[in-house]
C-alpha cells in the first residue's frame, strides 16, 4: 500500500512538472526559430516587407508547389556566406484559384550563415492549365533554418484572369529535401495581416561580422570599370568628295562595278593606286577631320573621342 502511494505521488509530480516544463521548452524553441513572430530581415535587405515578414500560415493559401531537384552546386564559402545553388526540374502547383506546372530550369540561390541565418533568391516560370505563363521571383530570409520565409513577387499577363497576382501581398515557405530530391513551395496571401513590429513580437535576422552584405540588385559596373581595354582604334578622315571621271571603276569578283570617284555617305570608296585603304572611308560631310576611337566595353562597344 505504501509503495502504491509513493508511485501515485511520483506520477502526479511528474504530470504537473510536465505541464509546466513543456510549454517553457516550446516557448524557448519558438524564440529561437522566430515562430509566431514577425521576421525582420537584415538591414541590407532591399526587397519587400523590410519592416517584417509575417508568419505565412496566418494568411490564406494561394497555392502549393512541389518540384524535383535537378542539380545542386556547392559553391563553398564566399564573401557573403556559404553558397549553394539548386536547379529544378519540372513540377506542379495547385490552389483554389490557380493550378498548373512549374517549368524546368528554375533557380534557387541559397546563402547560409554560421549563426543559423539564411538568405535565398529564387526564379521560376509557372504555366497555368490554360496555357498562361507567370514569372515568379522570390526573396527569402531566416533567422533560423527551421523558419525560412519567402516574399514572392509575380508578373502575370494583365489581360489574363491571373492579373490579381500582380497586386497582392504574399509570403511563403520554401523547404528543400536533398535526400528525396524535392523542393516544396507554399504561397499565402497575407494582405489581411497588419502587424507593427516591436521588441516582443519580432525577431531580427543578423549576420556574422566576417560576412559581407550581398547585393540584391543586379551588379552594376563601378566607375573604374567604365573604360575597358582598347581593342580597336580607327581613324576616319572626313572631307569633300573627290570628283573622278566616270570611267574610273573596278570590277569586283561578283561582276558588279564600284566607282572609285563617286562616294556617298555611309559607303567607302576603293583606294586609289598607292593609297592605303585603312583611313579612306568616304563619309562625305563638310570639310574637317574627326578622330573616332572605339573601345571595348563590358557590355559592348562604345564610341569615344572628340573633334580635332
Amino acid at each position: 500500500m505504501k509503495c502504491n502511494r509513493w508511485k501515485s505521488y511520483t506520477l502526479m509530480v511528474l504530470f504537473f512538472a510536465g505541464i509546466i516544463i513543456c510549454p517553457m521548452l516550446l516557448l524557448k524553441g519558438n524564440a529561437q526559430s522566430g515562430s509566431g513572430r514577425l521576421l525582420i530581415p537584415h538591414k541590407s535587405w532591399t526587397c519587400g516587407m523590410a519592416n517584417g515578414i509575417p508568419v505565412p500560415e496566418q494568411g490564406v493559401r494561394v497555392f502549393e508547389a512541389e518540384l524535383k531537384l535537378d542539380q545542386e552546386y556547392d559553391v563553398g564559402r564566399t564573401p557573403y556566406g556559404q553558397r549553394n545553388i539548386y536547379v529544378t526540374r519540372e513540377g506542379t502547383f495547385s490552389g483554389e484559384k490557380i493550378k498548373g506546372s512549374v517549368m524546368p530550369g528554375g533557380l534557387d540561390f541559397q546563402l547560409s550563415f554560421s549563426n543559423g541565418g539564411m538568405e535565398i533568391e529564387e526564379i521560376f516560370v509557372l504555366r497555368t492549365d490554360d496555357g498562361k505563363y507567370i514569372y515568379m521571383r522570390s526573396a527569402g530570409t531566416a533567422a533560423d533554418r527551421s523558419d525560412v520565409r519567402m516574399v514572392p513577387d509575380f508578373e502575370a499577363p494583365t489581360a489574363s484572369s491571373y492579373s490579381w497576382l500582380n497586386n497582392g501581398k504574399y509570403s511563403g515557405r520554401r523547404v528543400v529535401d536533398p535526400a528525396a530530391g524535392i523542393m516544396k513551395i507554399s504561397v499565402f496571401d497575407i494582405s489581411g495581416i497588419n502587424i507593427s513590429p516591436n521588441a516582443t513580437n519580432s525577431i531580427q535576422v543578423t549576420k556574422p561580422e566576417d560576412v559581407q552584405d550581398q547585393p540584391w540588385d543586379y551588379r552594376k559596373a563601378s566607375a573604374e570599370e567604365k573604360q575597358g581595354d582598347q581593342l580597336i582604334r580607327e581613324n576616319v578622315t572626313l572631307g569633300q568628295r573627290e570628283e573622278q571621271p566616270e570611267h574610273h571603276s573596278d570590277h569586283r569578283g561578283d561582276g558588279k562595278r564600284q566607282d572609285r570617284g563617286k562616294s556617298s555617305v555611309g559607303r567607302c570608296r576603293l583606294p586609289e593606286p598607292g593609297e592605303s585603304g585603312d583611313d579612306r572611308c568616304a563619309l562625305s560631310l563638310a570639310n574637317g577631320r574627326r578622330r573616332s576611337d572605339y573601345c571595348a566595353k563590358r557590355w559592348g562597344f562604345r564610341k569615344t573621342g572628340a573633334d580635332v
